[in-house]
C-alpha cells in the first residue's frame, strides 16, 4: 500500500474515534469501500484521519482529494458535524440512496427472500461495487432499522428523493417525514378520483338530453341559508350528518337545522340526524323546537374497530341517529315505525372503511343505505344540508327519490354534484 500522509494540524483539533466507532468503520469500508475520500491540504490529510488508517487497515485503497477552498476550518467543521450528528432519519435516507433495490438473493431464517442490491455512491467506484448487498446488511452499519429504510423508500415516490432529503437535513422524524408522505398521497389519490368522476359524468350528461330533469339539486350555501332555495312545507324527509365535534356543537348548527328542517319539512316529516356520543346532551337541548316532536335516539352499533374516530374524542363503537317528526301527530300512524337500534353494516377494510377517502368526515355508504333502507320510503323528496361527499344522496336516488343537497364547500359540492350524476344514470348504461 502507497505511504500514509501525516495528519494536518488542523485535523488533529477533532476528538479521536472511540474503539466501536472505529471498528465500525473499518467494517463499513471493508464491506462496501471508500465512501468519502480523503481531503488532503497543503500535503497533509484535512478530512479523513481515520478513514486512511481504516483503509490501511483493511487494505482497501484510499482515494484522496485536494481542497483547493480558501477557509479549510470552516470546510472541516462542516464535514465533521455533519458526519457525526446525523440524524436517524438522514441515515435513513442514507441507507435507501446507497442500496438499489431489487429481488434476489438467499431466503433468511424466517423463510423470506432479503432485499439486495448494488451499492451506489456519487462520489465514484466502491470496493464492492459489483457484489449484490442487502439493505440489511447496510442498515445494520448505519443503526438504522430495515422498516425505516422501506418507509422512507415509499416517502419518496410520493415526495420525490430531494424533498425528503430535505426534510431529513431540516431535522424532520422518519415518522413525520412518512406522515407528510401519507398527506400528499391523499391528496394525490383524491385528485386523481375527481378527475376520474369529472370525466365520468361528463361522459353520462352528454347521453341526457334534459339535465334539468335529472333528480337532484345542489346548492352552495350554509343550513342558515337553504331556506331560500328550499319552499315551506315541501320536503318528506331531513336526512343529514351535521358536524358534531365540539365546535360544531358551539357554533349553533344544530339549532339551525331545527328551524331549517320546521320550515322545510311537510306535515308528518322525518328529521334523521347523525351523531357521535360526544355531546348529545347538549345537542338534544339545543334541538328542542315547539312543533318538533322527539321521536327517539336511535343507536347505531359497532361502526368499526378502532373504537375512536382518527384524533378526535368520538367514540365509534356507536353513533346516534336523532329522529324527529314535523308534529305529534305520527301517534295516529302506527303504520310508522320507528327503529330504536340496529348493528351497522360489517366494517372491512377497503369497503366501509373508505367513507372518507373524499372527505375527512364521510359516512360510509353501506352505512347510509342501510339508514335509508329502514328510515326511507321509495321516492320521497328528501334533504340533507350538510351533504359533505354526497352518501346520502346516492342512497336516496336508489330509493328514486329526488334529492337537495347542500353545503359550504363548493369542492364538496362539485364532488357530490359527479357522484350523483354517476348515480342517477347508472341504470340507462
Amino acid at each position: 500500500m502507497d505511504k500514509l500522509y501525516e495528519s494536518h494540524a488542523l485535523a488533529m483539533r477533532y476528538r479521536e474515534m472511540t474503539d466501536d466507532e472505529y471498528g465500525m468503520l473499518k467494517k463499513s469500508i471493508e464491506d462496501l469501500g471508500l465512501l468519502h475520500p480523503i481531503v488532503l491540504y497543503e500535503g497533509k490529510v484535512l478530512d479523513g484521519v481515520h478513514r486512511q488508517k481504516a483503509c490501511s487497515d483493511v487494505r482497501v485503497k484510499p482515494r484522496y482529494e485536494i481542497y483547493d477552498g480558501s477557509n479549510p476550518q470552516v470546510y472541516l467543521k462542516g464535514q465533521n458535524e455533519a458526519r457525526r450528528h446525523l440524524t436517524e432519519a438522514e441515515r435513513v435516507v442514507m441507507v435507501s440512496e446507497m442500496v438499489e433495490v431489487k429481488h434476489g438473493g438467499e431466503r433468511d431464517g424466517a423463510g423470506r427472500k432479503p432485499k439486495i442490491g448494488k451499492i451506489k455512491s456519487p462520489i465514484g467506484d466502491l470496493k464492492k461495487k459489483d457484489n449484490p448487498v442487502t439493505i440489511r446488511q447496510v442498515s445494520k452499519l448505519l443503526n438504522v432499522s430495515e422498516r425505516s429504510v422501506s418507509r422512507i423508500n415509499k416517502a419518496k415516490r410520493v415526495l420525490g428523493t430531494d424533498k425528503v432529503r430535505e426534510l431529513a437535513k431540516a431535522g424532520e422524524s422518519v415518522n413525520a417525514i412518512e406522515q407528510k408522505a401519507n398527506k400528499e398521497k391523499k391528496k394525490q389519490d383524491a385528485e386523481d378520483r375527481r378527475k376520474k368522476r369529472e370525466v365520468e359524468a361528463q361522459e353520462r350528461v352528454s347521453e341526457i338530453i334534459e339535465v334539468e330533469k335529472l333528480p337532484f339539486e345542489l346548492h352552495c350555501c350554509s343550513v342558515m341559508d337553504l331556506y331560500k332555495c328550499v319552499e315551506n312545507g315541501s320536503i318528506d324527509v331531513v336526512l343529514t350528518d351535521p358536524p358534531y365535534e365540539k365546535q360544531g356543537v358551539a357554533d349553533g348548527l344544530w339549532g339551525a337545522l331545527s328551524d331549517f328542517a320546521l320550515h322545510a319539512l311537510k306535515p308528518m316529516g322525518m328529521l334523521v340526524a347523525m351523531s357521535g356520543a360526544g355531546y348529545v346532551d347538549q345537542i338534544l337541548m339545543d334541538m328542542r323546537r315547539e312543533g318538533l316532536a322527539f321521536r327517539c335516539l336511535a343507536v347505531i352499533q359497532n361502526l368499526s374497530p378502532q373504537g375512536r374516530l382518527r384524533q378526535e374524542n368520538v367514540f365509534t363503537t356507536h353513533k346516534f341517529l336523532h329522529i324527529y317528526t314535523r308534529s305529534d301527530d305520527v301517534l295516529k300512524h302506527p303504520e310508522r315505525s320507528i327503529r330504536s337500534s340496529f348493528d351497522a353494516p360489517k366494517w372491512e377494510k377497503g369497503g366501509v372503511g373508505k367513507a372518507q377517502e373524499d372527505h375527512e368526515w364521510g359516512q360510509a355508504q353501506a352505512l347510509m343505505d342501510k339508514i335509508v333502507e329502514m328510515y326511507l320510503e321509495d321516492g320521497l323528496r328528501v334533504c340533507d344540508p350538510f351533504v359533505g361527499a354526497g352518501s346520502s344522496g346516492i342512497s336516496v336516488l336508489g330509493r328514486k327519490g329526488y334529492f337537495i343537497g347542500a353545503d359550504i364547500d363548493v369542492n364538496y359540492v362539485e364532488i357530490t354534484r359527479q357522484k350523483l350524476i354517476i348515480a342517477s344514470t347508472e341504470g340507462d348504461r
